[in-house]
């Protein structure tokens, strides 16, 4: 963006978060824009330090949050408006932030309708919910302790946040399984949701429930490995079913802008796998590499005890005759096959 094309609108914003600012001491202003515009609100005793992909003037510092770079330094304060939407990984530039300050003040423009061509126009690669992004902020050592909502329009929401450092809310410890299927990268499941995954088996097992256990999506079978584990523990079969190879568009009207960004950079061949492996629905032959992920636990897929099935859930699951189902774990990314 050219210095002329600088959007005035953010001056206005600049305004508003300089409040929350200390009168005194170092302030870091990352991706600071063409204008510096936060400067002209903070005091005279304020030492800022601007930082942004462009050397707009010869005070400014370059540096990539995407590479992982960062402000080096301690700082009274942290800014980062219009920041968090471009990056791929912004709970590493939120992790950065808490190292060098006990403040940030941020802002974030979240999605209200369905406008993924709108975001990706204007380079977004991300979508967080109000919900998902407080509880980023929670596990990267923030807590957010005022907000203002800056703008708001039929299609988005801006919210401007002062956060305070706190202790990162760390994830729960996990059985021993668990642990080695994250270990080795097997599922996208965070360490919250496969505790939750344990606990809720555990409980099942407990309380008796009769019939089998299924779980609909399982990429690269992580969670299934687990499912299936504590389905022989308790002698019941385990079935797994998934379309195996990359997955189908969504389609519902209900299908959120998450979802539909998601998407589109699976289907431009541009998703990453994790831990940056290659994703699992670019690969030739998931379903064998699924099985064989399977037998590497001691759980052989034998049609029996184990059973997968692949294609489309309205398809494979109507030929299944199971009985009750005692436990079944949803891991499906769009609203149609989870309405199903």
């Amino acid at each position: 963006m050219d210095a002329e094309n600088y959007p005035l609108n953010w001056n206005a914003r600049a305004e508003v978060a300089a409040k929350w600012l200390p009168n005194d001491g170092v302030v870091a202003d990352i991706g600071c824009g063409a204008n510096l515009g936060l400067a002209q609100f903070l005091t005279n005793t304020v030492s800022y330090c601007p930082y942004d992909q462009k050397a707009w003037t010869p005070d400014v510092e370059v540096i990539d949050l995407n590479k992982n770079q960062f402000a080096k330094g301690e700082f009274d304060a942290i800014v980062m408006l219009g920041v968090l939407e471009y990056l791929d990984r912004p709970g590493m530039a939120l992790r950065h932030a808490r190292k060098s300050s006990d403040l940030l003040v941020t802002s974030y423009v979240h999605p209200v309708n369905s406008v993924t061509d709108i975001r990706k126009k204007r380079g977004w690669i991300n979508a967080f919910t109000e919900r998902s992004l407080r509880q980023l902020f929670a596990r990267q050592g923030w807590k957010i302790v005022d907000s203002f909502e800056y703008s708001r329009d039929n299609n988005s929401q801006q919210i401007i946040y002062k956060c305070v450092a706190c202790e990162p809310v760390l994830p729960p410890k996990l059985g021993p399984l668990a642990t080695r299927v994250r270990e080795e990268h097997l599922t996208y499941l965070k360490p919250e949701k496969m505790h939750r995954l344990e606990t809720a088996l555990a409980c099942v097992d407990r309380e008796k429930v009769p019939g089998s256990y299924v779980e609909f999506g399982l990429a690269l079978g992580g969670s299934g490995i687990v499912i299936a584990d504590a389905a022989q523990n308790s002698e019941r079969p385990f079935l797994g079913f998934d379309v195996f190879e990359q997955i189908p568009a969504p389609t519902s009207e209900f299908d959120d802008e998450v979802s539909r960004m998601r998407y589109a950079t699976i289907s431009a061949g541009e998703s990453k796998g994790i831990a940056g492996g290659e994703y699992y629905g670019y690969r030739s032959n998931l379903l064998a590499e699924v099985k064989r992920n399977f037998v590497r636990f001691g759980l052989p897929v034998d049609g029996k005890d184990i059973c997968l099935y692949k294609g489309l859930f309205e398809d494979t699951w109507p030929s299944v005759s199971i009985g009750s189902v005692a436990f079944a774990h949803i891991d499906c990314d769009w609203f149609d096959p989870v309405s199903y």
